[in-house]
């Protein structure tokens, strides 16, 4: 078993979180909208996972042959899209992993929350973690997500600042742990494999004064 520590900032999310309109609309009506009008509008985007590539390519600078969806993630109306990809910013290449909270608009998806964080040199470790918050006070939530390149791994444990433990699957090489709420942090982080045997942690060392 492996085990690592890392500090509380530099497990969270690094780079800018966007917060943009929510939009309610149900894809499907708008899909079937357009097709009875004989008209689909230019860029449209009818997945949430087309919508994350492009916004990706356009706006993050990612390297196209290098975007991984590892997960899409329905949470009410709209959905949560896991991706990983490669930048390249003044000559230097990182690494990223990013969160996506989408929902359906008239045009497809739309982006209304996000979380990223970006590495350099790119992160090789054999399980990463970010966390923080997505969503509007006061429907705000907690995530925890992060790639995992242990080949025995089947399941990802964490434990919050006020001992709640949550487990997830581990799906595509990666991980997802919601939480409705105010932020809370992680302290604690177990990889288990199919015999529910640790063979991976990570301690995060907090900052008492950190805490919320």
């Amino acid at each position: 078993m492996e085990t690592s520590t890392i500090k509380y900032a530099d497990a969270q999310e690094l780079a800018k979180k966007k917060t943009l309109q929510r939009y309610l609309s149900p894809t499907f009506a708008v899909v079937i909208f357009y097709i009875l009008i004989g008209c689909i509008p230019a860029g449209a985007n009818f997945s949430p996972e087309s919508a994350t590539t492009q916004e990706l390519i356009q706006n993050e600078d990612a390297i196209p042959n290098t975007i991984k969806i590892h997960q899409n993630h329905p949470r009410r109306q709209g959905h949560l899209v896991l991706a990983s990809y490669l930048r390249i910013i003044n000559k230097e290449q990182m690494s990223c992993e990013a969160i996506y909270e989408m929902n359906p608009s008239a045009s497809g998806w739309q982006i209304s929350d996000t979380g990223t964080s970006c590495n350099i040199p790119p992160n090789t470790d054999d399980v990463t973690l970010y966390s923080g918050t997505l969503g509007i006070s006061p429907d705000n939530y907690n995530y925890a997500f992060g790639l995992v390149r242990l080949k025995t791994a089947k399941i990802v444990e964490i434990t919050w600042q006020d001992g709640v433990i949550q487990r997830a699957p581990v799906v595509n090489n990666s991980y997802l742990i919601l939480r409705e709420g105010k932020m809370k942090m992680v302290t604690h982080v177990e990889v288990l494999d199919a015999a529910d045997k640790r063979i991976h942690e990570i301690e995060i060392e907090v900052d008492v004064q950190e805490l919320p």
